[in-house]
């Protein structure tokens, strides 16, 4: 049975997370947030399955073992769900759960779906005390409080009240306490953000953070991170960070603010288009330097793309992301260049080449194509890029 909970009762399913602290966003949304949600549950007599759904992501407590239930819930989003959350520029579903046999039922049941590592961290003491001190010139740090309403003529206004949101409305009453900070650039644009998120009732809380891309490498998250951090130290049983084990620099954000590390956990991820989930777990192996089975999930994009697959017309990555087709030949070129087969790197970087690639400054900072720079190729492979770049 896969059947909706009423609103009233939703609390009731609380026990079935094992009340794992990590996961407070499940008990924060099932006891106070303000957002849409829907729960189904397997019985509604006495649920032992559980599923809460916010937006694109589901939170999964009890028996895992339900494969009618799990089986519903893949025919919920693929069927029923889709295309709602593809107008709103959601292609992925994201499953955290209380425990991790979950992940062979995930798995198994929804295609081509995948298990990443992450990192839940605690502070206890504040490392960055001298953040003030550390705020760079044109940058100002604001509240996240009543006056940002205020604030509405600044660029990524709507980036910011996206995240907030989701816990703090209505903002005229849950505002008037601040609730994290965010740092202005030149008076006029909002590049960074850390506030606090999924409250429990017996008082823990979590951040979020972000910095826009082209203001990063500057200690803001640091910055923003630690003045959020000191504000609620002292108000809250513990105060947590989230992110991938692969993030390298979320990760060490956390470490330079003072969040120590608690717990490893798993979470699994699915993408409505198999490319795009091809795609991160070959950007995630990447990452962790496995370069095989990057060039193996990289591979079968490109292979279908070269095949001229209907499906690869419609990845995320490849029409809206930014992960083109020449790019991820590119990258695979830099793979083989790190194993020392010279051969296959010429060849694909040609193939780049003809595709389109255009990227001069990355390709000539790659350290994986040290080697080949004395090639007598070399300069017509920056030559023929210059030339698609001009173009």
């Amino acid at each position: 049975m896969f059947v909706e909970l009423p609103k009233e009762r939703y609390k009731e399913t609380i026990p079935l997370y094992n009340n794992a602290r990590f996961i407070n966003a499940a008990r924060s949304h099932l006891e106070r947030t303000p957002i849409e949600k829907t729960v189904f549950v397997d019985n509604l007599d006495s649920p032992k399955t559980a599923a809460l759904i916010v937006k694109h992501r589901t939170f999964l407590g009890g028996d895992s073992t339900n494969s009618a239930f799990n089986i519903a819930l893949r025919d919920f989003f693929f069927s029923e769900r889709r295309e709602l959350l593809e107008v709103q520029d959601l292609y992925e579903l994201d499953f955290y759960f209380s425990s991790d046999d979950w992940i062979e039922a995930l798995t198994s049941t929804f295609p081509y779906s995948f298990a990443y590592p992450r990192y839940y961290y605690e502070i206890k003491e504040l490392k960055e005390k001298d953040w003030r001190e550390k705020i760079l010139k044109g940058y100002t740090i604001e509240p996240v409080d009543l006056s940002l309403l205020e604030k509405k003529h600044l660029e990524n206004y709507e980036w910011l009240i996206e995240e907030i949101e989701e816990n703090w409305l209505p903002f005229e009453e849950h505002l008037k306490e601040t609730r994290g900070f965010y740092i202005v650039y030149n008076l006029k644009e909002i590049v960074a953000w850390c506030t606090v998120e999924y409250l429990t009732v017996d008082n823990h809380i979590e951040v979020g953070i972000a910095t826009r891309n082209e203001h990063r490498k500057k200690g803001l998250a640091t910055i923003v991170g630690s003045a959020t951090a000191e504000l609620n130290l002292s108000k809250y049983e513990t105060v947590g960070w989230h992110c991938g084990v692969n993030n390298i620099g979320s990760n060490k954000t956390a470490l330079s603010i003072g969040f120590e590390k608690v717990k490893d956990y798993w979470k699994v991820a699915c993408f409505f288009n198999k490319f795009d989930n091809f795609i991160v777990q070959g950007y995630n192996n990447y990452l962790g330097k496995n370069y095989t089975e990057a060039i193996k999930f990289y591979g079968l994009v490109i292979d279908a793309h070269s095949a001229g697959a209907e499906d690869v017309k419609t990845s995320a990555f490849l029409t809206k992301w930014g992960f083109t087709i020449d790019k991820l030949v590119m990258e695979c070129a830099s793979f083989y260049a790190a194993y020392g087969k010279k051969e296959t790197c010429l060849e694909n970087i040609q193939k780049a080449i003809d595709l389109g690639y255009n990227n001069l400054e990355t390709f000539e900072e790659e350290v994986n194509f040290k080697f080949i720079k004395n090639e007598s190729k070399w300069d017509l492979f920056i030559e023929a890029i210059q030339k698609n770049k001009e173009d």
